[in-house]
């Protein structure tokens, strides 16, 4: 079977796993790598080339960011000030929207949303608001703002690596492309 076959089934595979949420994601992404290399399609050090990305390393540390902020009660700090700010469901929205589409244009979406929904969480139980109306501002607004910069969204982030990769240093990708 060729490898290209072979690639095909295992990503069939972990899309079936991803769906049916059997396993933890984490789990199934590095299984993915290793299948890989069980059935000779890439070698070892493939494997942990991908690990050590530094667009794996940047999201899983806004990620642990993200839960250090709720640990050390910032979180709960950060909702009160929001909240002096906004002070209707709407305007608190609004205000989400735009704190998340900043945030994300200069930190990865994923460590935007990973940061602020301890906040978001906060500020919704403290006035009594739905968490999914607060929510979705926030991954709206993180979205729009990732496609600002580079290191807003782990795409940008490989297409920038491919980019440059392939073009061996002929063609670079500015942090801010105005045109």
């Amino acid at each position: 079977m060729s490898p290209a076959i072979i690639t095909l089934l295992v990503l069939v595979v972990a899309i079936i796993i991803f769906v049916s949420d059997r396993f933890p994601m984490g789990l199934v992404a590095f299984m993915v790598p290793m299948a890989l290399y069980f059935t000779g399609v890439i070698d070892a050090k493939d494997i942990f080339a991908s690990i050590v990305n530094a667009n794996v390393i940047l999201i899983v540390a806004m990620c642990v960011l993200g839960a250090a902020f709720f640990k050390t009660g910032l979180a709960w700090q950060s909702s009160k000030i929001l909240l002096k700010y906004a002070k209707t469901e709407r305007s608190l929205s609004v205000l989400i929207f735009l704190i998340g589409g900043v945030m994300s244009a200069f930190v990865s979406n994923s460590g935007t949303v990973a940061v602020l929904i301890p906040i978001v969480l906060g500020i919704a139980a403290s006035s009594q608001i739905k968490p999914i109306k607060l929510l979705m501002p926030l991954v709206f607004g993180a979205t729009i703002g990732a496609d600002i910069s580079i290191i807003g969204s782990p795409g940008n982030l490989i297409a920038k690596n491919t980019i440059e990769t392939f073009s061996k240093g002929s063609l670079s990708v500015p942090f801010f492309r105005i045109r």
